[in-house]
C-alpha cells in the first residue's frame, strides 16, 4: 500500500459515500500501520472509519454544516496526498492530522455519539491489529487507544471469531517482515 494512493482512495470513497469501501480501507490501513510502523496509516484508518460512521447518520449528512465539512475534508486530503507525492512527508502528515481533527470537530459539534468518534475508531483499529496478530500492548500503542479500553472492546466483540489465529511462527515471520 502507498499512502498517497490510499488517500486518493479515501477521497473517492468518501465523495462516493462508499461505506463498505471506507471500512475496508480502514482495516487495510490499520494492518499497514502495524506492518510499516507508520502512524500516518493509523490516521488514514481513523479518518476512513470515522467518515463511514458519519455517512451512516442522516441527521449529520443533512445538517447545514455537512457541505462545508465535506469540501474542507476533501481539500485537506487532496493537499495531503499532493504533499506525500512531492516527498514533503512532514506537511503531508500534518495535513492528514488536520483532516482527522476536522472529523473530530464535526462529530463533537453535531454528533450524538456517547464516546468520541475518533476514540471509537482507534479502538476498532486496535482490535483489527490485535485480531491479525499484534499483541494487546502493540495494538494499543499503534492505534493510540487505551490498553484497558481496547481489551474490554475486544472482549465485547465477536471479532476474534472472524479470524484464524496466527501461529507463533507466522507472527515471527510477520514481525521480521515489518522490520
Amino acid at each position: 500500500m502507498d499512502l498517497a494512493s490510499d488517500i486518493k482512495t479515501l477521497e473517492e470513497r468518501f465523495a462516493g459515500k462508499d461505506l463498505v469501501g471506507l471500512r475496508q480501507l480502514s482495516s487495510e490501513a490499520a494492518i499497514e500501520a502495524f506492518l510499516k510502523n507508520d502512524s500516518s496509516f493509523v490516521e488514514l484508518s481513523v479518518i476512513a472509519y470515522s467518515c463511514s460512521k458519519l455517512l451512516e447518520k442522516q441527521y449529520i449528512v443533512n445538517s447545514p454544516e455537512w457541505n462545508s465539512f465535506k469540501e474542507s475534508l476533501l481539500r485537506l486530503l487532496a493537499q495531503s496526498r499532493v504533499s506525500f507525492n512531492e516527498g514533503n512527508f512532514e506537511r503531508g502528515k500534518a495535513l492528514l492530522h488536520n483532516s482527522m481533527m476536522l472529523v473530530e470537530s464535526l462529530s463533537t459539534s453535531i454528533g450524538r455519539f456517547v464516546n468520541s468518534l475518533i476514540s471509537k475508531a482507534r479502538l476498532k483499529i486496535g482490535a483489527d491489529m490485535y485480531a491479525r496478530g499484534a499483541s494487546l500492548g502493540v495494538a494499543a500503542s499503534f492505534s493510540g487507544s487505551d490498553k484497558k479500553d481496547l481489551n474490554e472492546y475486544i472482549g465485547s466483540t465477536k471479532m476474534l471469531d472472524k479470524y484464524v489465529t496466527l501461529s507463533v511462527k507466522q507472527r515471527l515471520q510477520n514481525a521480521k517482515e515489518a522490520v
